[in-house]
């Protein structure tokens, strides 16, 4: 993916803007490729292109990822339990990499998840950081304090986390009720949590990760139920019912 472009020139308070653009923009990418998790497109290279007029638009350069977007299979058809928990999962333990290090993802979307034969990926990881443009992101997935200019947030992730399970069980074009319906009983709380209209009240992505491959592991068996740094923590609240609520650091949660 590209950044946002900014000009290159001799020093001056323009200059200061276009640094500032420039740092944001190798900070991410040096923080996106640092990250591990199995569930993110891993970055091979980054740098500028300058252009006519001294602009210079920076680009990343990423791993393929094998598969088809989310978006084109929801475009036909909700996708059974076990497939959207699975999505879901892969969602919220790439963010539970991300987070800690002080990345955003911005653009949590069916557009940005991979789905191949033997795994789910994240994709685009700190686009929706570099500019108001892209932190934009599609419409519906946008928490309520973007659509009113606030910066993305780990909150603002895990509301696009919520939003994207919902249409992952009903779809693209049914009502929230829709999803509800189909929600395993042990997720609505926490699906409810990731849609609060107050970012102080969403919960962190550890948080879900867990719960959500809990609930998993209920659908498909008490056996691992993927590959992500969150599974071992699903495997203990799997095997302990004092461990179904773990001591994972997150956002303010009700209930």
């Amino acid at each position: 993916f590209g950044g946002p472009p900014y000009r290159l020139g001799p020093a001056g308070r323009g200059a200061e803007r276009d640094m500032a653009a420039e740092a944001r923009f190798r900070l991410a990418v040096r923080t996106i490729s640092q990250l591990t998790s199995p569930e993110v497109t891993r970055v091979l290279d980054y740098g500028e292109i300058t252009q006519p007029g001294g602009f210079a638009v920076p680009y990343v350069v990423r791993e393929l990822a094998d598969g088809q977007p989310l978006a084109g299979l929801l475009g036909r058809a909700p996708l059974p339990v076990e497939e959207a928990l699975r999505v879901v999962a892969t969602a919220a333990d790439a963010l539970a990499v991300a987070h800690p290090a002080g990345l955003v993802h911005g653009r949590i979307q069916p557009g940005n998840v991979i789905v191949g034969l033997d795994r789910v990926r994240i994709t685009d990881f700190g686009l929706g950081a570099l500019s108001p443009a892209a932190a934009a992101g599609q419409p519906g997935y946008q928490a309520p304090e973007l659509a009113a200019g606030g910066a993305p947030t780990p909150a603002a992730d895990m509301y696009a986390v919520g939003v994207l399970f919902a249409n992952c069980l009903a779809g693209v074009h049914r009502p929230a009720g829709a999803a509800a319906r189909l929600m395993p009983a042990s997720l609505a709380g926490v699906w409810a949590a990731c849609l609060a209209i107050s970012p102080r009240d969403r919960p962190g992505a550890a948080h879900v990760a867990v719960l959500v491959r809990q609930a998993l592991a209920d659908i498909v068996g008490p056996r691992l139920t993927g590959t992500g740094p969150m599974a071992a923590m699903a495997a203990m609240a799997a095997s302990s019912p004092a461990a179904r609520r773990p001591a994972v650091p997150a956002a303010r949660w009700p209930g």
